[in-house]
């Protein structure tokens, strides 16, 4: 992504993505950055996969009676979503996150399965924050 960024827009990329990430290494010493990563390593994923799988990708589901069109849309909104709070440098990958969910989600039909995959997802980019 970081060749592409340089590319379209001339500036290297920034390396922290997201805006939840920035706020964090900022306020470091602030205790409460703890509740904005509790709430970005759990809460957020447990709103989010509600949001669109339980509610907008079965809904697509029932409008096109097929997975791929409903994942794919559904998907589609979730890194478009993502446009208020990331850089658009992430988004591609968020939209490659979303429909890994979307097909786990299909298959298992199990809402925690993509909770948990959002969850290790958003602790493994808190980690690596928090490990500088």
């Amino acid at each position: 992504a970081g060749p592409i960024a340089l590319w379209v827009s001339g500036r290297p990329p920034e390396e922290l993505g997201h805006e939840t990430l920035r706020t964090i290494v900022e306020r470091r010493g602030d205790p409460w950055v703890w509740g904005l990563v509790l709430g970005a390593a759990v809460g957020a994923p447990v709103v989010e996969e509600i949001t669109y799988r339980v509610f907008i990708q079965s809904g697509f589901l029932r409008a096109f009676r097929s997975a791929w069109p409903a994942i794919a849309l559904t998907s589609l909104f979730f890194a478009a979503m993502h446009l208020s709070v990331a850089n658009l440098q992430v988004v591609p990958g968020l939209f490659v996150l979303s429909v890994c969910m979307g097909v786990a989600y299909e298959r298992t039909r199990r809402l925690g399965v993509p909770i948990a995959m959002h969850m290790l997802f958003n602790t493994v980019n808190l980690a690596m924050v928090l490990g500088r």
